[in-house]
């Protein structure tokens, strides 16, 4: 069984970044083997990493992180995934905050001292939705 799981990084639920999402999950769900899962950031709360370092020394294998929030969860869901898309509204030619501070609690998958290195084998991929009339998002373009 191959798992792919899909983050939203928008905080618009059900908007037009999950819709893509979904689009391109669907159509991967589609083959035979492959489970899909989609996790929306939509209303949670991931604070950034702090760089304490405490999962560089503190980290076990139901702890990945010091901090008590939202990430908690998808920290295993995470691990248990075989490819990740990150998907993200471009606001001014970048990701969302609410995306960059998941990106940047991977950080215990990096150094942690349990989980070293987790991230090394994943297939990633990347999604983004831009609209602007005068700034830089009308050369953006959707990639799948």
């Amino acid at each position: 069984m191959i798992k792919i799981l899909g983050i939203s990084g928008s905080r618009v639920k059900n908007g037009n970044m999950e819709a893509l999402l979904e689009a391109c999950l669907s159509r991967a769900g589609e083959h035979e083997g492959v489970e899909t899962e989609i996790i929306s950031l939509a209303g949670k709360e991931i604070n950034g990493c702090n760089q304490c370092n405490w999962c560089v020394r503190n980290q076990s294998e139901e702890k990945f992180c010091v901090q008590e929030d939202d990430m908690v969860p998808v920290y295993p869901k995470i691990l248990e995934a075989d490819g990740i898309i990150l998907a993200s509204p471009a606001h001014l030619g970048r990701l969302s905050g609410m995306l960059a501070n998941t990106a940047d609690r991977l950080r215990a998958f990096v150094h942690g001292n349990m989980y070293r290195h987790a991230l090394k084998d994943k297939i990633g991929g990347a999604l983004a939705v831009g609209a602007s009339r005068s700034g830089p998002h009308e050369y953006c373009r959707t990639v799948l």
